[in-house]
């Protein structure tokens, strides 16, 4: 109605679609990080259409991903341009649509990330996690209120497992950068002695090792993160505690969820 300020805002249901296996020409299958929850995502899409669910509120159903470009060399024949992809590398495809909609002044209620809903460990009782830091605590708490009124499983609270993981990464792509640009200092000094392939791998690594400290975003967030930084309400019910998450994730291995964990989600 006209006197609710938030009358026009909108509900969100995301999931991010990208995956990585922690290098660029490994496979990366990612059936839990997030095949799942994208799945989950379309399966709640499916119910409530096929239900003839009509919402009091307009909902969207989001699956990010994303490119970062860089344009490291344009010549009238020859451009040489940097992608990093989506989610992985910093929440990228969440980020620019979060910012897109608070420069157009879009109404969001609330947001909810479903990152990985599809794995419970071995010989546990299966739980779903709520992230209780970088979220909106009064709608995480609705949402456990929601799991225990409608869901088989309970809730426990969780966060983010931050420090060694997100530290390690950061200080691998620093060390990787510092020596690039080393020998690229290296090579520019006695440049008569190494041939230009040589020369010109050194300048791209480093480039790229440079690009990847500056923009990747490395602290172990999902794309909830991007609206709460925007300052909309989001939340992210977790497939369980974090300290519990799969270990398949981000390799070759990631290849299988249950898919009685992600029906309890839906």
């Amino acid at each position: 109605n006209d006197v609710d300020p938030n009358a026009k805002a909108i509900v969100i249901l995301g999931g991010h679609e990208d995956s990585t296996s922690g290098f660029f020409t490994r496979r990366s299958p990612g059936a839990d990080d997030d095949a799942s929850g994208t799945a989950t995502v379309l399966e709640v899409f499916r119910v409530l259409n096929e239900n003839n669910f009509r919402p009091i509120r307009d909902i969207e159903f989001h699956a990010y991903a994303g490119l970062l470009q860089f344009s490291l060399l344009s010549l009238p024949s020859l451009s040489l341009i940097l992608y990093i992809p989506g989610e992985e590398a910093g929440l990228l495809g969440s980020q620019a649509i979060a910012r897109a909609y608070q420069a157009a002044g879009t109404k969001v209620f609330g947001m909810m990330q479903l990152d990985m809903t599809g794995y419970t460990p071995p010989g546990k009782i299966p739980v779903v996690g709520l992230l209780f830091d970088f979220v909106n605590i009064t709608l995480t708490n609705f949402v456990g209120t929601l799991i225990d009124t409608y869901a088989n499983i309970n809730w426990v609270e969780t966060k983010v497992a931050m420090g060694a993981g997100a530290l390690l990464i950061s200080l691998s792509f620093f060390l990787c950068f510092s020596f690039s640009f080393f020998l690229f200092l290296v090579v520019l000094s006695f440049s008569c002695t190494f041939p230009f392939p040589f020369r010109f791998l050194c300048l791209f690594f480093s480039l790229f090792f440079f690009f990847l400290l500056l923009f990747a975003n490395f602290n172990s967030y999902s794309d909830h993160a991007s609206w709460t930084r925007q300052g909309y309400p989001s939340s992210m019910p977790f497939e369980a505690r974090f300290s519990d998450s799969n270990p398949n994730i981000h390799s070759t291995s990631d290849l299988q969820i249950g898919r009685a964990s992600c029906r309890e989600r839906v």
